[in-house]
């Protein structure tokens, strides 16, 4: 094998530093992408100075709410961790029902044990796609019979440990044996949840924060600021009423990223595996949260001590996740057309208080600046009316400049009314309009900022 090339297999180095400016950023990540021979060692935000504490603490809120209360503070986080591990070894506490029927959202999917955790026969064909893709090189080498095997993959602590023992096995399994276990290996690969947080560090620290509330130490350049995770509330999803995200909705979050913001889009630079594992850090770190949330609310509300609310908690809030497909919005095939009669309805409605109502928060032009979202000072400043669930202020999107956080596929922007957006002011128009009228607010939208 020629020497340059396996010097670059087995180092795996990024080329480039971060680059904090937000005009630059996706090339930065393209240009260092393109010059690695790995797509996953794109250049992550931020190196972590240190990792999280061991049992992570309790979120701000909580801490807050129980500040004259040690006792209750310590046994939150006592069966907080019990049931989640700590931000730095995370392991979900099994179910005697998830283990009755073969669920076990601490392992693989590609051992079956994700029945009810989102994924499909394609989806787990998909990861094995990108996995004989991105271990091509490993695969290769062994095929050949080298010796001089690559290893010690950054945020892949666990990868790594399993790697160093089957290694230490190949002359006792043989060749063919060796060969056969590497293939197992790296086609069904999925970093267990300990690397989940790893490599959560590695790429989302810098704007999301070790513990995914949204403090890393880019996030006070951004506006709007970075996801805090720990409400389980995500604003773009395909899903109705206050359901939680699918899948399929953070990985198009995560693969495409979010217009209009710091949200890079990282499908080309991501191997499929590392954005599912990631997906599944997002997901925990949600779920551990809402229940924290649960837990504080139900001592406030009945003095339940978290060792008597947690059980509750815990089933009712990953029933929730487990049931996300169920809210799924189907759109209809194919898009009715924009044509001149759809968009005038469009935009009797777009105006209508009895209708859609859009005007009175985005404007009577669309640009944002609607009576019950804005008010304007006289030195001609402006403030918010509205606050999201993290209360900061909600600012109703510009539709005229045609940038949608969401996307802006005629698709995109129907469940963007008939769904609404999650933890924001912006409502659900799933009982005010039919999908009809629907479709003629998109078209309207679309218009006005010039999309075709």
């Amino acid at each position: 094998m020629n020497q340059s090339l396996r010097k670059a297999v087995v180092h795996r180095r990024p080329l480039l530093g971060m680059v904090f400016s937000s005009g630059l950023i996706a090339l930065a990540f393209a240009a260092g992408c393109a010059q690695s021979p790995s797509v996953d060692e794109a250049p992550p935000q931020q190196a972590p100075t240190s990792a999280p504490k061991p049992g992570g603490g309790l979120n701000e809120d909580s801490l807050e709410t129980l500040a004259d209360e040690p006792e209750v503070i310590a046994e939150l986080e006592l069966v907080l961790d019990e049931h989640f591990g700590n931000h730095n070894e995370p392991q979900y506490l099994m179910l005697p029902e998830w283990e009755a029927s073969g669920f076990d959202p601490n392992g693989s999917p590609f051992d079956g044990k994700r029945p009810h955790g989102g994924f499909e026969a394609e989806d787990l064909e998909r990861l094995r796609e990108g996995n004989r893709k991105y271990w091509s090189d490993v695969l290769a080498l062994v095929d050949e019979g080298d010796r001089n095997l690559p290893g010690r993959w950054r945020a892949r602590r666990d990868l790594n440990m399993a790697w160093s023992e089957l290694r230490a096995q190949r002359d006792e399994l043989g060749e063919e044996a060796f060969a056969a276990r590497v293939e197992e290996m790296f086609v069904d690969d999925y970093p267990t949840q300990a690397d989940n947080a790893r490599l959560f560090r590695r790429y989302c620290r810098g704007c999301h924060g070790p513990r995914g509330a949204g403090d890393g130490p880019l996030s006070t350049r951004m506006e709007p600021r970075p996801r805090d995770y720990r409400h389980g509330v995500f604003k773009f999803t395909a899903v109705s009423a206050q359901a939680r995200p699918r899948r399929d909705d953070l990985r198009r979050t995560i693969e495409h990223g979010l217009p209009g913001t710091r949200m890079a889009a990282w499908e080309r630079f991501l191997n499929p595996v590392v954005r599912d594992a990631l997906i599944d850090r997002v997901r925990w770190v949600a779920i551990r949260g809402e229940v924290e949330r649960w837990m504080v609310a139900s001592w406030v509300a009945s003095d339940d001590m978290p060792s008597e609310s947690i059980e509750e908690a815990y089933r009712e809030v990953w029933n929730r996740w487990l049931t996300a497909d169920d809210h799924f919005v189907a759109i209809q095939d194919p898009v009715p057309p924009a044509t001149p009669d759809s968009i005038a309805r469009g935009k009797a409605l777009f105006h209508d208080s009895a209708g859609a109502d859009c005007a009175s928060c985005h404007g009577a032009n669309g640009r944002g600046d609607g009576p019950k979202a804005v008010e304007w000072a006289p030195d001609g400043t402006r403030r918010s009316l509205l606050t999201d669930e993290w209360g900061r202020p909600a600012w109703p999107r510009d539709l005229t400049r045609g940038i949608f956080r969401g996307g802006s596929r005629p698709v995109d922007l129907y469940r963007r009314v008939h769904c609404g957006v999650h933890g924001t002011p912006m409502p659900s128009q799933a009982d005010t309009l039919t999908p009809e009228q629907i479709w003629d607010v998109v078209h309207y939208v679309r218009s006005i900022a010039n999309l075709e």
